[in-house]
């Protein structure tokens, strides 16, 4: 069992940095002509990876979620008169605050996102299967193993990882940002589109709310099955699913499943009273053999983690969400 009860910290208590007022952060990659170099509450910046006539328009902080839409329409409004080329290297990356969360509410975030990410392939873009600036969960099997080890082990810290910064849900951006990014929207200027997109976002970070634990999230997956959609999703966003989505959604919850169950999970009380119970009492088993078995030797390629348990909160950058000054 585990030693520690990270999982049960809210996110800031976690890392080491304040709160942030702001729920939702944007990016826009545009290419085109006659695109505007000055937009309301948008930062407008160069982007190397686009070509010609360009620019990536990001959200000059981050907004309530009763404010996204107003900030998406100064966007609309800007750009109405360009002529806008959404090629395939253009995309729109959303950033959404966890800062607000637990840790073992963030897991369930993430869980949730790989029971769908397939399904939801036709709404953020076909053509962005496969890319590998936003690859799906399920075709980086290195970045399950590494969720799965990190749930049983309580270190979240070890998905601060460059190499999964390209993932279509980056968990890097927790430690550099305090958020999730979501990277697999294809390019488009169609604020409707963008603004449905941040809307089931924010209900699958809803939903991950109402259970306490990857556990139980999973226990009533198994029980309803593909009816969980019907929690998050509408009849219309279900109804441009991709055709085999019931196929990868179950193959998503025995993906979801080898995570969530990879330890056992405890409240904070419980967990409290077993260490007190423990206390002074030695361990009869070696601390790298417990290592090994909360990890599976499936993962036994993993390196002994570093001592440290949490980042160091000197090397966090807030990022797209600090709060202002003002």
């Amino acid at each position: 069992m585990l030693k520690t009860n990270y999982y049960n910290y809210l996110f800031t208590d976690y890392i080491g940095v304040s709160a942030s007022k702001g729920e939702i952060g944007i990016e826009v990659e545009v290419e085109g002509r006659g695109l505007p170099n000055a937009v309301t509450g948008w930062n407008v910046v160069p982007d190397g990876s686009l070509r010609g006539e360009s620019a990536e328009y990001v959200l000059r902080q981050p907004v309530p979620r009763d404010k996204y839409e107003d900030t998406l329409n100064n966007l609309r409004d800007a750009l109405s008169s360009a002529t806008i080329n959404n090629s395939y290297r253009t995309s729109v990356h959303v950033h959404i605050n966890a800062k607000d969360m637990y840790v073992r509410h963030i897991y369930n975030q993430m869980l949730i996102y790989l029971l769908f990410e397939n399904a939801l392939s036709p709404i953020y873009g076909k053509e962005r299967v496969g890319n590998l600036f936003c690859l799906r969960m399920r075709d980086a099997q290195q970045y399950l193993d590494t969720f799965r080890w990190v749930v049983a082990n309580d270190r979240l810290n070890e998905m601060n990882n460059r190499e999964m910064r390209y993932l279509g849900l980056n968990p890097v951006s927790l430690f550099a940002h305090g958020s999730l990014e979501y990277r697999h929207m294809r390019g488009t200027t169609d604020t409707d589109e963008i603004k449905a997109w941040v809307s089931m976002l924010l209900r699958m970070k809803d939903t991950a709310r109402q259970f306490d634990y990857p556990s139980t999230l999973m226990d009533y997956v198994r029980k309803v099955g593909p009816d969980f959609a019907r929690d998050i999703f509408s009849g219309d966003e279900i109804g441009r699913f991709d055709p085999d989505w019931l196929k990868t959604f179950d193959e998503g919850v025995e993906m979801a499943n080898h995570i969530a169950y990879a330890c056992k999970w405890e409240d904070a009380e419980s967990f409290k009273e077993r260490m007190n119970n423990n206390k002074g009492k030695k361990s009869k088993v070696d601390p790298y053999v417990r290592y090994m078995t909360n990890a599976n030797v499936l993962d036994a390629w993993r390196p002994e983690p570093a001592l440290a348990l949490r980042p160091n909160p000197d090397d966090i950058d807030d990022g797209i969400f600090d709060d202002e000054e003002n």
